[in-house]
């Protein structure tokens, strides 16, 4: 079990490679960085989402362009891409494993106004049993005053946009506004899997506590087919709740809830904190708990991640053998990976964790699983159970072919630090980079892991 990189002439950077680790690290130069046939270019900052064919679809996103006229620019990315991972049904169908690219984007050879522009820190997920991805807010830093000579970062200019994308016919549906109810703007927020019809919404920079906590459901009779709730007040403040938070990681528990772990408390400043205590969010009570970390002294042994932000996650369904305290069924673990442990000093980690609910438990505990080559943040991750056996991997999913398997994560993209401390150079990602868990789909192959301290 460890990390490999599936495409190995895709791992690049951007900018002067550094000291250590020069044969690993490759110049990429862009161009015009959305037009690449074979692959998506470097970025950080976008969104990545699973599908249950096990392939992975990765859209919008963002780098810094040195090389631009005027001594660099902003380079603010619209297109859309998936990836078909070898041993599974997407890759058999489409001939093999690899990229291919589902739209252009709005480029300046593509002006189409009916798109959602180019943007970093916004979210996505998958409905319609994969037939349809979301989009909802981010930033586009400006990018909108491109037309008037107006370039770089600008503040201020977060979005509240909600839109479709129809992966079958590669079209992009703006979802109106419509009744009472619509999120404020925000970026570097979580959208989660509650059902196939309704997802959980959480945090966002400088987004306050009462209006963090969002649901979307789908409405057949909604302008359309999407409306916004605001979630109960009770469930934003009981146990204390996440409260204020941006740049954590969430993911479905299976169950209609989610866990949400880490991330920096309160705003911009400088009296905000990194965290890395993990929350469970209860559906069916609609209250939240507080899973840990425990206190300092209470000993027990237990390790637990140190404190991060912008950290990758996904969730990781478990064949259950037995039973658990919440009747049966699958369980769903927590995979983070990498993330920054220092602000405002940028501190990036390569360390992989995954959280095991243990039977549904809210007594789980985490497991340490091999760390990555380099240490990234701002990327994504995603889960697939690969050839022979099983495919489900996302809560909810079909289990098309049970029994077996090899639970595998995939990471693109993201922003790099060189020996744990971010340097100067831009320092970007479009690799695909693999780990196989293994089959982890009872007690005592967990405890075999655990065990080992990977």
């Amino acid at each position: 079990m460890g990390w490999r990189t599936v495409l190995a002439n895709s791992v690049s950077a951007y900018g002067k490679p550094p000291g250590t680790g020069a044969g690993v690290l490759k110049r990429l130069v862009v161009g015009n960085a959305q037009n690449a046939a074979a692959q998506p270019s470097i970025r950080y900052c976008h969104s990545m989402v699973s599908l249950p064919d096990g392939s992975f679809v990765v859209s919008h996103g963002y780098f810094y362009d040195s090389t631009a006229k005027g001594g660099g620019a902003p380079a603010w990315l619209s297109d859309t891409w998936r990836y078909a991972p070898a041993g599974t049904t997407a890759a058999s169908r489409q001939g093999g494993e690899g990229w291919a690219r589902l739209h252009i984007g709005d480029t300046e050879d593509n002006l189409e106004r009916n798109l959602p522009v180019g943007r970093y820190g916004h979210v996505a997920a998958v409905a319609d049993n994969g037939a349809t991805m979301l989009l909802h807010g981010g930033t586009d830093g400006g990018h909108r005053l491109r037309s008037a000579g107006i370039n770089g970062f600008q503040p201020g200019y977060e979005l509240d946009d909600l839109w479709t994308f129809d992966l079958a016919n590669r079209v992009w549906r703006a979802v109106p506004r419509g009744g009472d109810a619509w999120p404020t703007k925000r970026y570097l927020h979580t959208l989660v899997r509650a059902s196939d019809d309704a997802f959980w919404m959480y945090g966002g920079l400088d987004v306050a506590s009462d209006d963090a906590l969002w649901r979307l459901v789908r409405d057949v009779e909604a302008n359309g087919g999407w409306r916004w709730e605001r979630a109960s007040a009770a469930a934003v403040s009981d146990s204390g709740g996440p409260g204020q938070r941006y740049g954590h990681a969430a993911v479905s528990d299976g169950r209609g809830g989610m866990m949400l772990f880490g991330g920096r408390t309160g705003g911009v400043s400088m009296g905000s904190t990194v965290t890395n205590d993990l929350w469970h969010l209860d559906a069916t009570k609609m209250k939240w708990h507080l899973l840990g970390p425990p206190p300092t002294g209470t000993g027990g042994g237990a390790i637990w991640p140190g404190k991060r932000i912008y950290a990758a996650a996904s969730a990781l369904v478990m064949p259950r053998v037995g039973g658990g305290d919440d009747g049966g069924g699958d369980d769903v673990a927590l995979l983070v990976h990498g993330g920054s442990s220092e602000i405002p000093r940028v501190r990036c980690q390569n360390e992989t964790w995954l959280w095991h609910p243990h039977g549904g438990s809210r007594a789980g505990r985490w497991m340490r699983l091999p760390s990555s080559p380099l240490p990234t943040y701002h990327h994504t991750i995603v889960t697939a159970w690969v050839s022979p056996g099983r495919t489900k991997a996302r809560p909810g999913d079909d289990d098309v072919a049970p029994g077996g398997g090899i639970a595998a994560a995939f990471t693109f993209g993201g922003h790099a630090c060189v020996g744990h401390v971010e340097q100067h150079g831009y320092y970007y990602y479009n690799s695909v980079e693999r780990l196989d868990i293994g089959p982890l789909h009872n007690d005592a192959h967990v405890k075999e892991h655990d065990d080992a301290g990977l």
